[in-house]
């Protein structure tokens, strides 16, 4: 457990108002007088005096945790393949047919530290330098919104080189752009006119998707694709790319870095507060994608927003499965505050964070045993009513004592009377193992949860923090 906690219970800590008006702003009528939270009265901008861009927060990382495990991912040991029988509606008749499962098996996390991290960082600063990139040119990173176009082992190194690809760029003061891969051709070669990127970061299988992109466009000169050592692509696809589009120098994350390493290297050109951070592209659920501008200072006003509200109850013993895309600015603002916090971080993938998809290994919960997660409503959604579902076929007897010990939970925390720990030692104990059986606490984001839900996760397993992340307002 980490020492900067004591307690952190899912009930009402402190009694209203919980906002304060904002002090000598002038009345509009028909308007309000805007409100902050009553913790900080005043606005924040930063979380501490020095941290004033994203890069900065590598820097104090690495000076104040150096070799402590940073960031963490696991590699693809192989790929099951098990064929089972399922009901299927054939030509209006219910069949039993052949359907082929793939499973996984992992090895163990393998993690970099703080240091290595921010040195990972200055060598990919410093290729981006000697392949000609100067300050103020765009890297764009085309991501996916979610891991179900990887497998387990690419989308575990994508998050950890997405995270080093783009501090890297921010350590010479270039952009980032962020595009989902869901955008498809139009989406894609929208935000690349409107941003006029000069580097594109992709995973291999995203090549096809970013070549029909481009047309004749000429301002996109280096593409950069993600390997973890084994998912190179073949030479002769590699040559076919360089005939098609003579125009582009194509290289992978490592011989990026390589670029920047040792005697190459050249000084970092940090950013200031006000440089442009990134250029976050929305999901274009309403039309074409917008890109919302945000400076370094938007970011890192977003972080200390953060960490005044759970910055007390974290520290360099705390871990984060994370497994969200990055390119939301909920999880980016997360990730980066991790790192500020010296919290370690373990990425994962949804499809390998169980025990259902697994084999000879286990999932990335009990692999890593985070003691923080961050999810969003349909994934809590998803374990609350699994744990319902086993509850149910427990039995009468299982059924009672588990909803008895939830309302009197319940019931406990609102008077702020003692006990709830011996029921969740006698009860919820067994709940609480799924998820590793160290999580202290956990975030809700992207979207608004249920308030039964919020309930359900908070007293079954560990208390929820519902976070709020907006790219559009984040500016």
């Amino acid at each position: 457990m980490s020492p900067k906690t004591t307690t952190f219970q899912p009930r009402m800590s402190r009694k209203p108002p919980f906002t304060a008006e904002v002090q000598g702003v002038p009345a509009v009528e028909g308007e309000s007088i805007p409100r902050r939270n009553i913790r900080c009265p005043q606005l924040l901008s930063s979380p501490q005096p020095g941290i004033e861009t994203v890069f900065d927060i590598v820097q104090h990382s690495s000076r104040k945790y150096g070799d402590a495990r940073a960031l963490g991912s696991r590699k693809l040991i192989r790929k099951h393949k098990e064929t089972k029988k399922v009901k299927k509606v054939v030509d209006g008749q219910p069949k039993e047919v052949d359907k082929e499962w793939t499973y996984f098996e992992m090895g163990h996390y393998e993690y970099v530290s703080f240091k290595e991290h921010e040195e990972t960082v200055l060598s990919i600063g410093a290729g981006l330098r000697d392949l000609g990139m100067t300050r103020q040119d765009r890297v764009h990173l085309f991501a996916a919104t979610s891991s179900s176009g990887y497998t387990p082992k690419a989308y575990s190194h994508v998050s950890a080189h997405w995270l080093s690809i783009a501090h890297g760029a921010m350590s010479q003061s270039m952009p980032i752009v962020t595009a989902y891969d869901t955008l498809g051709v139009e989406g894609l070669r929208h935000s690349l006119i409107q941003t006029k990127a000069t580097a594109v970061f992709l995973e291999p299988h995203l090549l096809t998707t970013l070549l029909d992109s481009l047309g004749k466009l000429k301002h996109v000169k280096f593409v950069i694709y993600n390997t973890d050592g084994d998912t190179e692509l073949p030479e002769s696809k590699i040559n076919e790319l360089k005939q098609s589009h003579s125009h582009l120098t194509l290289l992978s994350y490592d011989e990026l870095v390589s670029r920047g390493s040792g005697d190459r290297r050249t000084p970092a050109v940090p950013p200031s507060p006000d440089d442009l951070c990134c250029i976050m592209y929305t999901s274009g659920s309403s039309g074409m994608p917008k890109g919302v501008e945000l400076k370094h200072r938007n970011v890192v006003a977003a972080m200390a927003g953060a960490d005044s509200i759970v910055g007390d109850y974290l520290g360099p013993d705390d871990i984060l499965l994370a497994y969200l895309p990055l390119a939301h600015i909920f999880e980016f603002v997360f990730e980066n505050a991790c790192l500020y916090w010296g919290s370690l971080m373990g990425y994962g993938n949804p499809k390998t964070l169980s025990e259902a998809s697994m084999r000879n290994c286990k999932g990335d919960i009990l692999e890593l045993q985070p003691t923080l997660l961050v999810g969003v409503p349909a994934v809590w959604e998803t374990v609350k009513k699994g744990v319902e579902a086993n509850v149910h076929k427990s039995g009468p007897v299982v059924r009672s004592l588990f909803w008895g010990a939830f309302y009197t939970k319940r019931l406990l925390l609102s008077m702020g009377l003692p006990g709830s720990g011996i029921l969740d030692a006698i009860v919820f104990n067994k709940v609480k193992q799924a998820t590793g059986g160290r999580l202290r606490f956990c975030l809700n984001g992207a979207a608004p949860i249920s308030k039964k839900t919020q309930e359900f996760i908070s007293l079954a397993i560990t208390p929820m923090v519902n976070g709020y992340g907006s790219t559009e307002t984040a500016a």
